[in-house]
């Protein structure tokens, strides 16, 4: 999942054609695997997949009113496979195992493209931008600052060497997303640090927050003073891109036409911002909230507005442990970026997310620990039931008059053996 979530941002398509292409090799793999999970669970549809369909059905009228153009076709086939990707997080990620493999591999990732970018990244093709065999710096920017988010969030976690260590490679990570010379992607990681620290309340002893800060001005002045001149420069300067201009009319169309326009309708609606020479008819608001008004209707801001809120709530419930602060700030990190860049298809990680979230919901639902399976119902199953289910799996804890699932707590009081986030 965590390939799927990230691949349209680092990996090239190096065949070019359908049969190479990364994208549809991961979503495959992972609608199959998904597909058999959801058997194995009898195709059992409660409550939490309702939120899911009900944002797709929201997206309904402006998918039949996609515009005729290729952009336009070829979000509006993106997006019913971006609801496909949502249902395959929903399946996959229930399971505290799943959660802890998703949040390790897409640190991994970006650390090694932070290691990619500063070992071969190219700066002549994107005035000062680094970037690596011609990629977006964007995108190459969002995986750098996923892996400083993530050994970020893990430093805030852990204690000691292990804390100094991390701070570090969160260093290296930051100084190589910030060569790409995107904003976003860095104020990002930064905001959901920022709630990750708040969240999981660590003191830190005085070595390591002279370590800290010592690495923050160290960092702040190989910034100001980089050779990559032209990418630090536009990161502290004040120039938009053209998107303030963009928010504005996209609000206006938004307002003047309540049942949207069709996805991929922009560009005959606003001034064409300086940029469009260059990209033609794929033109979006550059905010999800904008582009969904926009382009869906209100009814489809309303329900992509729902399914966020729906996911946030499951995954703040779990910040009792540093995997469930993690999948937070994931969350906070994939929303943000989608705020300011990209557009609902190519902000494949925020679809995850909100997959992951409903997820959660799903996991109370039906315990999965050795294929229990209660009834379709969508309430949650009473002790008795789980129980009746299969004694064998569960022991009741009489002093605290509550029962206790072996082992399926994805954030108990004191974390299970092997799910420590690093």
């Amino acid at each position: 999942m965590a390939v799927l979530a990230t691949a349209n941002l680092f990996v090239p398509n190096v065949g070019g054609s359908v049969l190479t292409d990364p994208t549809l090799i991961t979503l495959g793999i992972a609608t199959l695997m998904a597909a058999h999970v959801w058997f194995s669970d009898r195709g059992l549809i409660g409550a939490p997949h309702l939120p899911l369909v009900g944002v797709a059905a929201s997206f309904v009228p402006g998918l039949l009113a996609a515009a005729s153009n290729d952009y336009g076709q070829s979000k509006a086939q993106g997006l019913v496979m971006t609801f496909v990707i949502a249902w395959a997080a929903l399946q996959l990620l229930q399971q505290p195992k799943a959660r802890l493999t998703f949040l390790w591999t897409l640190a991994l990732c970006g650390i090694a493209v932070s290691a990619v970018l500063l070992l071969f990244g190219e700066v002549d093709s994107f005035a000062g931008r680094s970037s690596v065999s011609g990629l977006n710096p964007i995108g190459l920017g969002r995986m750098a600052a996923l892996g400083a988010l993530l050994t970020g969030v893990a430093a805030v976690s852990t204690q000691g060497a292990r804390r100094l260590s991390l701070l570090a490679v969160c260093g290296f990570t930051t100084y190589s997303a910030a060569t790409t010379g995107s904003r976003g992607p860095i104020l990002a990681a930064a905001i959901a640090l920022l709630l990750a620290t708040l969240v999981g309340r660590r003191s830190a002893s005085r070595l390591t927050r002279a370590f800290g800060a010592g690495a923050v001005l160290t960092l702040g002045y190989a910034l100001l003073t980089s050779t990559a001149t032209d990418a630090t420069a536009r990161i502290f300067s004040d120039d938009s891109s053209g998107r303030t201009q963009l928010w504005s009319e996209s609000l206006t169309v938004a307002r003047e036409h309540p049942g949207g326009i069709g996805f991929g309708n922009l560009y005959g609606h606003i001034t064409p911002p300086p940029w469009s020479l260059s990209t033609g008819y794929t033109e979006y608001s550059h905010n999800m909230l904008l582009e969904a008004a926009v382009e869906g209707g209100w009814v489809a801001l309303a329900g992509l507005v729902l399914v966020l809120v729906i996911s946030l709530k499951a995954l703040v419930s779990q910040v009792t442990c540093p995997n469930g602060i993690a999948m937070l700030a994931v969350f906070v990190f994939s929303v943000a970026n989608a705020s300011v860049s990209s557009d609902l298809v190519g902000n494949r990680l925020m679809w995850v997310m909100i997959g992951a979230g409903l997820a959660l919901r799903l996991r109370r639902l039906v315990p999965r620990l050795g294929r229990v399976h209660i009834d379709r119902r969508s309430r949650p199953p009473s002790p008795n039931e789980l129980v009746a289910a299969s004694p064998a799996l569960f022991s009741r804890n009489v002093a605290g008059m509550r029962l206790t699932v072996a082992g399926t707590s994805p954030c108990p009081s004191r974390p299970c053996p092997g799910t420590a986030l690093l």
